[in-house]
């Protein structure tokens, strides 16, 4: 028992140091943990405004910004004029958008299958903007935006499967 052979002012530094050594341990596991599971850490941790450990909260704040991120994409795409292919991404942008919301929803009403397949939808929305060019063998002009918004969707995909229902 080399307990016993302590001072009591070693016992209190002993167990200060631990518990402040172990505080420190479990707050850089939390720290961004939740975006450490996704595909594009550094992207989630900027949608989610920093650290957050829960992950419906995190998923909630992914979802708010990928629906900010497609309203820009939107406005982007009718300030670049009229055209059959825009006006075919600004549906997928309003597509996207509602089945984000629904996503809300689903996670308001404690729904995990319909919350994966709104999110999963979400990233088709973005792909059929690109596709439309792509037929006609053009680069889409919104090419890097629906990149982002995609990868975004495949964070809150992430997210959401965190979630404890």
């Amino acid at each position: 028992m080399a307990i016993k052979h302590l001072s009591p002012f070693s016992l209190v530094f002993l167990a200060t140091a631990t518990f402040l050594l172990a505080g420190q341990t479990a707050a850089r596991i939390l720290d961004g943990d939740l975006c450490r599971k996704t595909d594009y850490p550094p992207l989630c941790k900027r949608a989610v405004k920093g650290s957050v450990s829960d992950p419906k909260l995190a998923t909630e704040l992914a979802v708010k910004a990928l629906i900010d991120q497609t309203m820009g994409a939107k406005a982007l795409a009718a300030k670049l004029g009229k055209s059959p292919k825009l006006d075919n991404c600004l549906t997928s942008y309003d597509d996207a958008i509602d089945n984000l919301k629904k996503s809300l929803d689903n996670i308001n009403h404690k729904d995990p299958g319909s919350l994966m397949s709104n999110l999963s939808a979400v990233v088709a929305d973005y792909e059929t903007c690109d596709d439309a060019f792509a037929e006609a063998g053009q680069r889409s002009p919104l090419a890097a935006t629906n990149k982002k918004s995609s990868h975004m969707a495949s964070n809150c995909l992430a997210l959401g499967s965190q979630i404890k229902f």
